[in-house]
């Protein structure tokens, strides 16, 4: 029984804090998937085609899906150092982490189809889920699209030898119940690309309890017909972290980076108190995310002395802005907590991450400049200087509720989504940005705004990464403008 996973690489992606994002989703989704079927099925034969990291080692050279030709010729020499043949009794898997992942993805189907016809085609991942029929065109490859979490659909795939389809088959997956039933985590599947991993990615936790309109999480959480947080215990959690560790060791890539790629990490107070008590590594760089109004300053005295770098999803400093994005039902409380966070991290010395988001669909000036004062004003209050900050620009990812709802969006504030379907064409890809946010907020000036933003907290942070940001936001910026130019010159010949 021969299974074989696949996961998409990025084809002229934009990222105003990672220009090179081609190892941005690192995350290790077909781990789960393998662990679970070689659980059920004790003669499966599995391997990995991990595109990310095969492109940026130079295997993958190729910058357009127009390249089709040397895309099947890298693809062939890839193919054929797997550790089984490609035939018909095997399963092919390919996970589509993003919107971003959408175009290659396709790429990927067709050389399977033309290559390796006869082996069944199983695809899945977030686009997946948020925009089935995107794979269902007419001659489609795939053979099944899973929706949801994969596990249980894809073993019973494999266990009942599903056929090949005419048309693609939506399958809607069952979630996990509890978390401590999958099997132990084994990563032996990753030892071939241990020296090029930037960083391991594992879940402790799946869900997230919140409904931020600007995510895709609550969609997806509409599959699951289970609690929405659901959480390995703290003991078998730790012996998840176990393995994670023996694999780093076995390797000897102990200095790479471990983040826990839960939601929310420490959703559970009682959950996350005994998890650390339980903790007993030297670590020197573990990432988790978190939100800023759930955490206390004993449980952040613990994540310090435990070396946890903590990041925090804050979006934005306009109560405006945070009610309009259902962040939170009381946004001057959850500024508060913001600003105690601050003053906490300040006398601890504790250094974090801040995540902004600006240009979300009814932005306006004002509110940009409003959460830049409010910003400013806590760092100020606080003296706390020691963080990171990311800006983000919105993203219209489909399936979200901003996306869903946008025609609200745009009679109430004039937003409007040059590219409502970018994933589609190669040419838009950086149309997830091309949102005018509102009728007196032209994307260009919302874009100078975003510069101005920076600028600003950099000045009072004074170091490298606030330096560097802004080089990055800068290309940023002109390559987006550059692109939104290049189109609507293509549409006006």
């Amino acid at each position: 029984m021969n299974v074989l996973f696949i996961q998409p690489f990025l084809i002229d992606f934009i990222h105003p804090c990672k220009i090179d994002s081609n190892l941005q989703d690192m995350f290790i989704w077909p781990v789960y998937l393998e662990n679970f079927l070689k659980n059920k099925i004790s003669n499966l034969n599995s391997d990995l085609l991990f595109l990310p990291i095969e492109k940026a080692n130079g295997k993958i050279k190729i910058e357009s899906i127009k390249e089709k030709k040397a895309f099947y010729s890298q693809m062939d020499k890839l193919t054929s150092n797997l550790n089984f043949e490609i035939d018909k009794c095997t399963t092919i898997c390919v996970s589509v982490p993003s919107s971003f992942h959408y175009l290659s993805s396709k790429l990927i189907a067709e050389y399977l189809q033309d290559v390796f016809g006869s082996s069944v085609l199983v695809f899945g991942g977030t686009h997946t889920t948020a925009r089935p029929d995107d794979f269902k065109d007419e001659g489609s490859p795939i053979d099944y699209i899973v929706i949801g979490e994969g596990e249980i659909a894809l073993y019973e795939i494999i266990r009942n030898s599903f056929k090949k389809q005419k048309t693609p088959e939506i399958i809607v997956g069952q979630a996990i119940q509890n978390l401590d039933e999958l099997p132990p985590l084994d990563i032996t599947i990753y030892g071939k690309y241990a020296q090029s991993l930037p960083m391991i990615n594992i879940n402790l936790s799946r869900g997230c309890p919140y409904s931020c309109n600007f995510c895709m999480e609550k969609e997806l959480s509409k599959h699951n017909k289970t609690k929405i947080w659901r959480a390995y215990s703290p003991r078998r959690a730790i012996q998840e972290i176990n393995h994670i560790v023996d694999f780093t060791t076995l390797h000897n890539v102990n200095s790479v980076p471990i983040f826990f790629n839960d939601p929310i990490f420490g959703m559970n107070k009682k959950w996350l108190n005994k998890f650390l008590s339980l903790f007993n590594y030297e670590l020197d760089s573990i990432w988790v995310e978190s939100r800023v109004d759930i955490l206390n300053e004993k449980l952040l005295a613990k994540l310090q002395k435990k070396h946890f770098y903590l990041m925090y999803g804050l979006e934005n400093c306009s109560p405006q802005m945070l009610r309009l994005m259902n962040k939170t039902n009381n946004p001057i409380r959850y500024l508060e907590k913001f600003r105690n966070l601050f003053k906490i991290h300040q006398k601890q010395d504790y250094s974090c991450f801040i995540n902004i988001m600006l240009n979300y669909p009814g932005e306006s000036e004002k509110t940009i400049l409003e959460s830049l004062e409010n910003f400013k004003d806590i760092i100020n209050t606080t003296r706390f200087y020691n963080f990171q900050f990311g800006q983000f620009m919105y993203e219209h990812f489909p399936n979200t509720e901003v996306y869903n709802n946008f025609s609200y969006y745009k009679q109430k504030f004039g937003s409007i989504s040059y590219f409502p379907e970018w994933w589609k064409d190669e040419g838009t890809l950086f149309g997830a940005y091309g949102v005018k946010a509102s009728r007196d907020l032209p994307l260009q000036q919302s874009l100078n705004l975003f510069l101005k933003f920076n600028k600003e907290i950099g000045k009072l942070k004074k170091n490298d990464d606030a330096f560097i940001n802004l080089i990055r936001i800068k290309i940023f910026k002109d390559k987006i403008l550059e692109k939104m130019k290049e189109y609507k010159s293509k549409l006006n010949e």
